[in-house]
């Protein structure tokens, strides 16, 4: 089985994808690295955006008009 940290949200792979193209594979990247540090942080879309939570709310991530 599969840690709880793996578990990925739908939702996160569908505000990625919608993203513009520069900005995926970042989305990607920070996704990763914070399932990485964090075991166990769920995901969870806050204000239509990605967000983790550990604890209560961890940290979360935007696409911007030129940044993420």
């Amino acid at each position: 089985m599969a840690p709880a940290s793996a578990a990925k949200n739908p939702a996160f792979d569908a505000y990625i994808a919608k993203a513009r193209p520069f900005a995926q594979p970042i989305l990607k990247k920070l996704r990763a690295l914070v399932h990485k540090a964090v075991p166990g942080v769920t995901e969870e879309l806050k204000w239509n955006s990605p967000h983790f939570a550990y604890k209560g709310m961890f940290c979360g991530m935007q696409e911007g008009a030129r940044d993420v």
